[in-house]
């Protein structure tokens, strides 16, 4: 055995370059125990097999030959296999490189000690249009120029568009590597024609950099927390190496860089807490500006059901109601707002790979099939009357959207008027109809409209009326506002507004 201090002295190699090594792969990860006597103020040492002096001195005679560290790591780090399965019984971290030189982590047995407040090193988080909507300030004065306009715009946010554009970034010492290791997280979750979708500012040069990129790189795969060795030239010029950690949420991508020279393990038990970290940066998540859809929806005649039923069958009704929706909601991408009594607000916002306004009909012709499905359930269970029918407003707009946090409780919410004629038009809306504004459907692209069917029923004395397609009418033209129960929509009476009442789902969802 060889302890650490010895291999530094005898190979003349730093602790960040031991640390690097270790981390990709090229040195097993040493063994801490109690310090040798005559080794006064170290009272653990870490040790290595003595066949690492000899490793490390093939790492020297192969970079004098001009072999790249990621060839070393590649070619060296397969005679240590054995040695890291062997650590796996006695709760180490198990580790294993890919061709990239990214290496999974299993942590297990970990102190903590690290929070996302306190992370030492730069970190960030992008959504999974790779926008940024969460950062520390050593990640501002590391890679992105952040103003008043990024702050408040999120697609100004887009990573791409800050470190593209961003002098300090490109003065990285493993820039490219920054760039490409942002572009595998990005292939894994997107095509390069969602990429340009995500990030349409692009100058013609940057358009054949990242098209390059993209079919260089290989996506990365089902790992959740990969990690790769970085050079950074810090504010005072100096170059540090810092491993970089890129951990996969279903909110987006975090990541998060660590001087190599510190202990990893407080990070890596940090970052397998997976809903401590998210609950944490969602709530430190600055709000932002975006296009988004706003649904409100509201059980029909909710009060007549529940006095109809005992208490506890009336709650398994609007609990099968919810879970059965969860699905549904999860499938179109959405955002879930709040429950309020029997009613429930989602978000629908911009994605890579749909359409959020598409998205946000589909999901609402989807809970209206639901809902048939359990009325006929619910008949047959109780031999009643009652249709369940659930009636939904959708509008579209720019808002500022946020969060609301008291203790551990998050709650998603928009500012302005989006969600104020939503939630007009779902009281609007009656017998399971689904409405939703001018300024939404028109915004559908010309092939997602000819898969929507809306309009208006004219007036008739025979029946509900004609149906006219295409059309959009004022609510004041649509109902009495003078009539007292109509009077609250007087805010929404000049609002151009149509029945959806029928939606073509896409083959793709």
């Amino acid at each position: 055995m060889i302890s650490s201090k010895e291999l530094m002295e005898q190979t003349g190699i730093s602790r960040a370059t031991l640390n690097n090594y270790i981390s990709m792969g090229i040195l097993q990860r040493p063994n801490v125990l109690s310090a040798v006597e005559g080794e006064p103020g170290v009272p653990r040492l870490g040790f290595f097999p003595d066949n690492a002096f000899e490793t490390l001195l093939q790492v020297k005679q192969l970079k004098s030959e001009g072999m790249s560290m990621s060839k070393i790591a590649e070619k060296l780090s397969d005679g240590n296999t054995s040695s890291k399965k062997a650590t796996t019984s006695d709760n180490s971290n198990v580790s294993s490189l890919d061709k990239k030189g990214f290496e999974t982590k299993s942590p297990t047995n970990l102190s903590v000690d690290i929070s996302v407040d306190n992370i030492p090193g730069p970190a960030f988080m992008v959504n999974n249009n790779f926008e940024l909507t969460w950062w520390n300030d050593k990640a501002a004065d590391t890679f992105f120029e952040l103003d008043d306009v990024v702050d408040r715009d999120i697609a100004a946010r887009n990573i791409f568009h800050l470190l593209l554009n961003r002098d300090q970034a490109h003065s990285l010492v493993n820039f490219p590597q920054l760039l490409g290791i942002t572009m595998s997280a990005a292939k894994k979750r997107m095509s390069l024609k969602a990429v340009f979708r995500v990030y349409p500012m692009l100058e013609s040069e940057d358009v054949q950099l990242m098209s390059k990129l993209y079919d260089a790189v290989d996506a990365i795969g089902d790992e959740d927390i990969l990690h790769h060795t970085f050079d950074i030239n810090n504010m005072d010029g100096k170059e540090k190496t810092y491993t970089l950690y890129v951990c996969f949420f279903g909110e987006g991508v975090f990541f998060s860089f660590l001087p190599a020279d510190e202990d990893s393990t407080t990070l890596l038990h940090l970052l397998s807490q997976r809903n401590e970290v998210v609950n944490s940066i969602l709530k430190k998540r600055r709000p932002f500006l975006t296009n988004l859809v706003t649904m409100v929806a509201d059980l029909q005649s909710s009060m007549n059901i529940c006095s109809e039923l005992p208490a506890e069958e009336y709650f398994e009704l609007i609990n099968g109601i919810w879970q059965g929706a969860e699905p549904i909601f999860k499938r179109y991408k959405a955002t879930h707002g709040k429950h309020v009594g029997d009613g429930i607000v989602y978000y629908f916002l911009p994605q890579p790979d749909s359409d959020y306004i598409v998205n946000s009909l589909c999901c609402a012709y989807e809970l209206k099939a639901l809902m048939s499905k359990m009325t006929t359930e619910w008949q047959a269970r109780k031999n009643w009357g009652h249709e369940l029918k659930l009636n939904i407003g959708l509008n579209e707009g720019q808002e500022w959207f946020g969060t609301y946090h008291a203790g551990t409780n998050i709650e998603f919410t928009v500012l302005g008027d989006t969600i104020n004629h939503a939630a007009r038009l779902s009281d609007f809306a009656r017998e399971g109809a689904i409405w939703a504004t001018k300024g939404m459907l028109s915004k559908l692209k010309r092939e997602a409209r000819q898969t929507v069917r809306y309009g208006i029923y004219m007036p008739s004395v025979v029946n509900k009326g004609i149906f006219s397609p295409d059309l959009f009418a004022r609510v004041s033209s649509l109902i009495d506002l003078e009539e007292g129960k109509h009077y609250k929509f007087k805010d929404i009476a000049g609002l151009p507004v149509a029945e959806v009442v029928d939606v073509i789902i896409p083959n793709n969802i």
